[in-house]
């Protein structure tokens, strides 16, 4: 008999209709989505919002460089999508997220790699940054997640706001 009911409600009532697809979509979304996405690229959250301005550019820099990724800056509360790749694919001017010891997870751009008994060891740099943080000097292989193959423009505003205090 609810049955009956839940059907003729969702048939006559917009506001009824409207909350159960929300509630489809989020299911959808949060059960099959998420997961393949995640999986395809290699990470458990393979977005990210920008929180610092490390990577925002001031000038026209990198524009006059080689570098070919987010050569324009990435800017506070844009969203990024790493991807976990092979470490022998990491190049001079990737965006990388890493492990840096601190409470969130770093994104910076690699300004050196090198090989030293068969391990790979990276430096990177904020765009922004004056000078480079011993966290950023040798970081070993292990620590480094994914590159950016992605930047959402304005996507992680919400979460700035909500964290830029803490």
């Amino acid at each position: 008999m609810r049955i009956k009911h839940l059907i003729e409600l969702y048939r006559k009532s917009l506001i009824f209709n409207f909350l159960v697809d929300i509630l489809f979509c989020m299911i959808i979304i949060n059960f099959i989505f998420l997961p393949c996405f995640n999986h395809i690229m290699g990470l458990e959250y393979p977005l990210r919002s920008v929180v610092s301005g490390s990577m925002s550019h001031q000038d026209d820099y990198y524009l006059l460089t080689n570098i070919t990724d987010f050569k324009k800056g990435i800017n506070t509360g844009d969203g990024l999508i790493f991807r976990k790749i092979l470490i022998d694919n990491y190049e001079i001017g990737d965006v990388v997220l890493f492990d840096g010891g601190r409470k969130y997870q770093i994104f910076h751009r690699i300004v050196n790699i090198k090989q030293i008994n068969n391990q790979t060891f990276f430096t990177t740099k904020g765009d922004a940054n004056q000078e480079m943080g011993a966290f950023e000097i040798f970081i070993p292989q292990e620590k480094i997640e994914g590159k950016a193959v992605l930047r959402i423009p304005y996507i992680g505003l919400l979460k700035y706001h909500l964290t830029k205090n803490r």
